[in-house]
């Protein structure tokens, strides 16, 4: 009989004890890695964080966990036995393809790319080398169209702010495309998403941790990084004032999406061990990081994610209680349950206190900011939060109810919105087309794979959950951010993170 692992992945019987001891050495050091790059990306954002530590580290953290996992999946198959004269080859044009991308970013550290007179021609060589990675991070012959979608849409996004980045000495677009790239059509094809749940679930339980002192002491500083609160709040219905935290970040929303990424992700850790034939006690550890994961997501006061939540873990909930044909409707019914709540909160059908953001004072203005200036390629790296200020007063659709004009400016609140306005209406459209398609990949892998889909269901809810909240947050894949990394790595594992050529028994 044909057995699988933890991520759904069949495994020969005869595989020795030792192989698979080295696979488990290597997803924790996947693990590892991925939980060094989000440590990262939580420093540069920071409060108190090193003010060096900005975008093209972040874009440097992720490349070289590109390379280096490259090169241990190129030491794992050639254990194993290449299964085609091809794939030696593919994986010297991967070295050298990563190795010029290495020479670019260490370039990039100084204006310019330093591989022509020319910014046009440099910026052109730098976006076809960004995108030959990506390509090239399997053998083109075995991706599915949802992939080569994919692949289209990353990079339609990155060329068009390559192109809005030829006007300036700037090297942002080549930082967050190598991200945004990197992150999702590289990293994910070499690395096991059981390492990532488990790399997410313990980044978040780390950032919590270190806010629950400041309960006890108040706000406190460690390594120079400022560990307290954001505000008050009160508690909806019992009318009790709470602090609510945000961790080492400045703002608490990102604290917010590192507890929800970790709570989802603990959830499906907590059920396998608890569902294994291991002892009882393996099943403390992960118990343990879904309590503080669950109280993180508590005292962060993410109230859209509080809403976004029940979405996520509503699809988990519907695998175990109806199995896999469930979980495209749980999907649909998730959104379908947001869009009526936005529409029942807009309308005026479902009251809210007076202080509770309902982001119409953010959306409608973007929304006439781009019907009244349209633009296929968009408008470039501009302040959104002015762009849109001259129609906050005059943006309020008929059927609104909740509108209140802002007194000041700010952001769209949408990185739908905020993407269409800097990308156009083709940026927008390559955006949104990828999110859903990673849903769509994501559904399609649960229904393909044989054996145990638990992992593929909770990076499923994940993507669910991400792709909803980008509805209400300005972050978004193209960026640097703790949260754009969270999104970026969910995102890459439901599009790319389907590779059966080394499967792990690791949970």
């Amino acid at each position: 009989m044909p057995q699988f692992d933890g991520d759904g992945r069949r495994f020969d019987n005869d595989r020795t004890s030792r192989d698979r001891r080295a696979l488990a050495v290597g997803t924790r050091l996947g693990g590892l890695g991925l939980l060094a790059v989000l440590s990262v990306s939580a420093l540069s954002v920071a409060s108190g964080g090193p003010e060096w530590l900005t975008g093209r580290y972040v874009a440097a953290a992720m490349v070289a966990l590109g390379a280096a996992a490259m090169v241990g999946r190129f030491v794992a198959v050639a254990r194993r036995g290449f299964t085609s004269d091809l794939e030696p080859y593919l994986f010297a044009v991967r070295a050298v393809l990563f190795g010029l991308l290495l020479v670019v970013l260490y370039q990039s550290f100084s204006p310019g790319y330093g591989l022509a007179e020319s910014r046009r021609v440099s910026t052109v060589v730098v976006w076809l080398l960004l995108v030959a990675v990506c390509v090239t991070a399997r053998d083109p012959r075995q991706y599915r169209p949802v992939q080569w979608l994919a692949l289209g849409c990353l990079a339609t996004v990155t060329g068009i702010f390559f192109y809005h980045g030829l006007a300036s000495t700037t090297r942002i677009p080549f930082w967050f495309g190598a991200i945004m790239a990197v992150g999702i059509a590289v990293v994910p094809q070499y690395l096991s998403r059981t390492a990532f749940l488990w790399a997410a679930n313990r980044y978040a339980a780390a950032v919590i941790v270190l806010a629950l002192p400041a309960y006890v002491v108040g706000e406190y500083t460690l390594f120079g990084l400022s560990i307290g609160f954001m505000r008050s709040y009160t508690i909806p219905f019992l009318g009790y004032d709470v602090d609510a935290a945000r961790s080492l970040y400045v703002n608490r929303n990102a604290f917010a999406v590192a507890a929800f990424g970790g709570f989802v992700a603990a959830i499906g850790e907590f059920h396998r061990a608890a569902a294994s034939d291991r002892p009882a006690w393996t099943a403390l550890v992960p118990a343990a990081l879904l309590g503080i994961n669950a109280l993180g997501l508590a005292i962060s006061f993410g109230r859209v994610l509080w809403v976004v939540t029940p979405m996520a873990v509503g699809v988990y909930l519907a695998y175990l209680a109806w199995g896999r044909r469930a979980v495209p409707l749980a999907v649909v019914a998730g959104f379908a349950y947001l869009f009526a709540g936005i529409a029942a909160v807009h309308t005026g059908l479902a009251p809210i206190g007076e202080d509770t953001p309902t982001r119409a004072e953010r959306w409608y203005p973007a929304i006439a900011a781009i019907v009244d200036n349209p633009s296929l390629l968009g408008q470039g790296f501009i302040s959104t939060t002015d762009y849109i200020a001259p129609y906050i007063e005059t943006a309020k659709p008929s059927f609104v109810e909740t509108y209140t004009a802002s007194e000041a400016p700010g952001s769209p609140h949408n990185a739908y919105l905020r993407t269409t306005i800097r990308a156009g209406l083709l940026g927008g459209l390559a955006y949104l087309t990828l999110v859903v398609g990673s849903l769509v990949s994501g559904a399609q892998e649960i229904r393909r794979r044989h054996g145990d889909v638990t992992v593929a269901v909770i990076l499923l809810a994940l993507g669910v959950g991400f792709a909803a909240h980008q509805q209400f947050e300005a972050y978004s894949l193209y960026n640097y951010g703790s949260s754009t990394m969270l999104a970026v790595l969910v995102t890459g594992f439901l599009l790319f993170g389907d590779r059966d050529w080394v499967p792990t028994d690791v949970d």
